[in-house]
């Protein structure tokens, strides 16, 4: 199982980003949550490939009726989100080179969506300790790291293309699993968190 640390600025940025007003602990549950997701996907993925195709090489065939799987599974009829939600430009595997390092509390009007930037103040600048610049931590390269530690564990092969394709598909639901959380009205606790997501139609991979 992936350690969940390795989440926790992903976790942050994304609630932060649909504006829900969430503590350290939140912050840390949710990245459990997208563990879990990935962890999930990405196993029932390759259970599908050695059950159903009998194979240890994952394609976009193996990847097309995993995403029939999921929809049934989670009760949706289309594996895109309804809403109009705005999916982050490393949706497609566009390195967006940055994490959302701010602390709980930072005015978020501050921060550059529509660019995907993180003003220098926050500590994205090349100099300053606190960016990724100069670093290869991009969220979308981040996630294939993990994608691809589970799958040597299942000891399964897949081409780069479709890996991609593969992280597109965990991102939709964890966006999914955003505006689930996004369509609280309430004050969002780590009770009321757990209650909304055990009810909504993506629990099965919280499990």
């Amino acid at each position: 199982m992936i350690n969940i640390k390795n989440l926790n600025n992903y976790s942050k940025f994304l609630l932060y980003k649909r504006n829900i007003i969430s503590n350290k602990a939140i912050v840390n549950k949710f990245a459990f949550y997208i563990n879990m997701i990935i962890y999930n996907i990405t196993t029932l993925i390759s259970i599908i490939a050695i059950l159903v195709i009998n194979t240890n090489n994952i394609n976009i065939n193996t990847l097309k009726i995993g995403k029939t799987y999921l929809n049934n599974m989670c009760n949706g009829s289309k594996s895109s989100m309804k809403g109009g939600t705005n999916l982050p430009a490393s949706y497609n595997g566009t390195d967006d080179s940055m994490f959302y390092n701010a602390e709980e509390g930072i005015d978020v009007q501050n921060i550059q969506w529509e660019n995907n930037l993180i003003r220098q103040e926050l500590g994205t600048s090349g100099n300053q300790s606190g960016g990724c610049a100069k670093k290869n931590c991009s969220f979308n390269k981040k996630l294939l790291l993990l994608v691809s530690k589970i799958l040597k564990e299942h000891k399964m092969k897949i081409d780069k293309s479709t890996k991609q394709e593969l992280i597109n598909i965990i991102k939709n639901y964890v966006y999914r699993t955003v505006d689930i959380l996004k369509s609280n009205k309430k004050k969002l606790t780590l009770k009321s968190m757990k209650n909304i997501l055990s009810k909504s139609r993506i629990k099965k991979l919280l499990i």
